[in-house]
């Protein structure tokens, strides 16, 4: 996992990623409490509300 500057990870977050699919977080995303992403590239200044699913 990549997190850029600024980043930051509320409580009880689900992040995978693996070699084929990397999990990267651009500079200051915000991602909120019980979200879940898995192997997918968030760009940078971009919030993710409480329980979002981001998928490859």
């Amino acid at each position: 996992m990549e997190l850029g500057e600024g980043g930051i990870v509320m409580e009880n977050p689900v992040l995978r990623g693996t070699r084929r699919d990397p999990l990267i977080l651009g500079r200051q995303v915000l991602v909120g409490p019980t979200s879940y992403l898995t192997g997918c590239r968030v760009e940078g200044e971009v919030f993710l509300a409480t329980g979002s699913r981001v998928f490859n």
